[in-house]
């Protein structure tokens, strides 16, 4: 492994990164880690079992996840307080693209856009994901349902907002 591969995998990891709302100053820290994990880990790679976008991905992800644990506590967020915080930032339903939603995801709060991401991004049961942040299957679930909840509640107020325009 060497510059070729970080060169050739950056955009891919720092996507992973941003997927989950890592915040900016930190993404920069992060990806290193990830890149250090993935040189230390390459011994366990192997060819015959996986491709390496997969694998390379679990690694990421399990690094991102160690980095929000050192850092948040997972908690369950009360959805009616951030609906009321009010909307996020809105645009014409035509002009929604992939990066708009991207940042709509990474604008969850952090409970909630972590789970999403693992369970709807990277398929994840809600048992590991449960595992992976110290949280119950059911707390999983939960999130989950607010998050799409939270995400249907923007998307409503754009439906709207495209109507009155």
């Amino acid at each position: 492994m060497n510059e070729e591969f970080y060169k050739s995998w950056l955009p891919y990891v720092l996507t992973i990164v941003r997927r989950y709302g890592v915040h900016e100053s930190d993404q920069k820290d992060l990806v290193q880690d990830i890149f250090l994990q993935l040189f230390r880990k390459y011994q366990q790679y192997d060819a015959e079992m996986g491709k390496l976008r997969p694998w390379l991905r679990t690694v990421a992800v399990s690094q991102v996840i160690n980095h929000l644990r050192d850092r948040h506590r997972f908690r369950t967020e009360d959805l009616t307080e951030l609906i009321e915080r009010g909307p996020y930032v809105l645009a014409e339903l035509q002009h929604l693209d992939a990066q708009y939603l991207t940042d709509m995801i990474a604008g969850l709060p952090l409970g909630f856009r972590t789970v999403f991401n693992l369970h709807v991004v990277e398929g994840y049961s809600h048992r590991e994901i449960a595992d992976r942040l110290g949280i119950s299957s059911a707390g999983s679930r939960s999130q989950l349902s607010r998050a799409k909840s939270l995400l249907r509640h923007q998307l409503s107020k754009l439906v709207i907002l495209n109507h009155v325009l």
